[in-house]
């Protein structure tokens, strides 16, 4: 698995360089990580799920009320976080839009190419699902 992980790995860095070449600034508020608040969902592919998972200490509860890894006014799932954490800017919606989808398809090829069963999720819905049927999925 860490083949196709160092694959999503640069793509994610490939987001990077394109945020920072359009100035997006996140403030870090924490304001996108309560999605109690901003009536948002988030949604990512199983392999992301599974790189987050892995580059990322155990969340503390999973609710879809607010992120688990958003602790102490801080992500704590910040080098794995998935396309929808990396792309959201509160401040310009719109470019956030814009870069997801220019990213997503490159995402969504990785499991055509390695084989690897695509599923969609809404992510603490999946998390929540996972851990109930198998508690070592950590």
């Amino acid at each position: 698995m860490n083949d196709v992980f160092t694959e999503l790995s640069l793509i994610y860095d490939r987001v990077t360089t394109h945020i920072n070449k359009q100035n997006l600034i996140c403030n870090m508020r924490g304001v996108c990580c309560d999605f109690y608040k901003t009536d948002h969902r988030l949604y990512a592919t199983k392999l992301e799920i599974d790189y987050m998972l892995f580059c990322s200490s155990k969340p503390i509860g999973v609710a879809p009320k607010k992120c688990p890894w958003f602790l102490d006014g801080r992500c704590n799932a910040r080098q794995g976080r998935v396309l929808g954490c990396r792309a959201y800017f509160c401040t310009n919606e719109g470019a956030s839009s814009e870069i997801y989808e220019l990213f997503y398809q490159e995402i969504k090829a990785l499991h055509k190419k390695w084989h690897i069963e695509y599923l969609y999720v809404p992510v603490f819905k999946y998390l929540s699902e996972r851990e109930q049927h198998d508690e070592s999925y950590y």
